[in-house]
């Protein structure tokens, strides 16, 4: 098999076309580390894999060999990676260091992009991917404990009407989406 760089020094369409083929199938790496629970995603070639840690608590035990993991088992290496999607919360301070350290790790090393995403804004896209015709506003609410949430208002198309707040429980009854 060749490798995708080695089609950058060739000189007919023929194999600029390859090179183009065999480069949109280069794996994106999502690491989630806010919660209990571990998780790493590969998205290639129009298909999307994760791993889940099986012990919760533990992601600076599990992220690196589950990041392995994945990689081996879809037959590819850490050198193919083309970017990384890393959630920076809303989350577990010391899950999202771990994840945005070893995020920033790989990146430098093999000179690629990081993309941070927030946990809310993935909900809303996930939302409003499955009702893309059903929606004014969207209000997406994680539990911050202590009887409070981070919350974060979008309009149908995904975009953020105000910023990110933590609103206590007693408070959320009185967000009046109307004017947003």
């Amino acid at each position: 098999m060749r490798n995708w760089r080695e089609c950058d020094n060739d000189e007919n369409e023929n194999d600029k076309a390859k090179h183009k083929t065999w480069r949109n199938k280069m794996p994106i790496l999502g690491i989630n580390t806010t919660s209990k629970i571990c998780e790493v995603s590969l998205k290639f070639d129009n298909q999307y894999k994760v791993l889940k840690a099986e012990k919760v608590n533990v992601h600076s035990d599990n992220l690196l060999p589950m990041i392995d993991e994945i990689l081996q088992n879809n037959k590819f290496v850490i050198k193919d990676i083309e970017g990384i999607v890393v959630n920076i919360g809303p989350g577990s301070f010391t899950g999202i260091r771990v994840g945005v350290v070893v995020a920033r790790t790989i990146a430098q090393l093999l000179n690629i992009k990081i993309y941070p995403v927030s946990g809310l804004d993935v909900c809303m896209f996930k939302y409003l991917t499955n009702n893309p015709n059903n929606v004014q506003k969207i209000v997406v609410m994680m539990d911050a404990l202590r009887d409070e949430f981070y919350t974060a208002i979008y309009d149908f198309r995904g975009r953020l009407l105000q910023d990110y707040q933590i609103l206590k429980k007693a408070d959320i009854c009185k967000i009046d989406i109307r004017f947003f």
